[in-house]
């Protein structure tokens, strides 16, 4: 019975938190926009992530995202930097960030949630 009230909850919370994101006024980040999952991969993991986008104006932005996955006391910590390097008409730009993830609950019945975070 407690397991039943409990979950309940959790999905009322959840749609609740939809609510609240669908009400927020609409923003742009001028950005590379991504999506990512929660969770972490083992500790001493690394990955790069890269892409690159064309267009016939000859507008250009490439990205790349090489991370690794350290022990920060008992929890793995996935930490990142991203370069990204851009053309606009003539004006070149370039930026750079340093990212990190981790989870805060694991998986249970299809459901996560993980922290993450960029400072450019």
């Amino acid at each position: 019975m407690r397991a039943a009230i409990c979950r309940l909850c959790f999905q009322k919370f959840g749609v609740l938190l939809l609510a609240a994101f669908a009400l927020l006024p609409a923003t742009a980040a001028y950005a590379g926009f991504y999506v990512d999952d929660f969770e972490v991969g083992d500790v001493g993991s690394c990955s790069v992530e890269s892409w690159v986008s064309f267009a016939s104006n000859k507008d250009f932005m490439a990205a790349t995202s090489p991370s690794c996955v350290v022990a920060i006391g008992k929890s793995p910590v996935e930490l990142g930097v991203e370069y990204q390097r851009s053309r606009e008409g003539d004006v070149w730009k370039t930026q750079g960030a340093a990212s990190g993830k981790v989870t805060l609950v694991r998986m249970n019945k299809g459901i996560g949630i993980g922290l993450s975070g960029e400072l450019d």
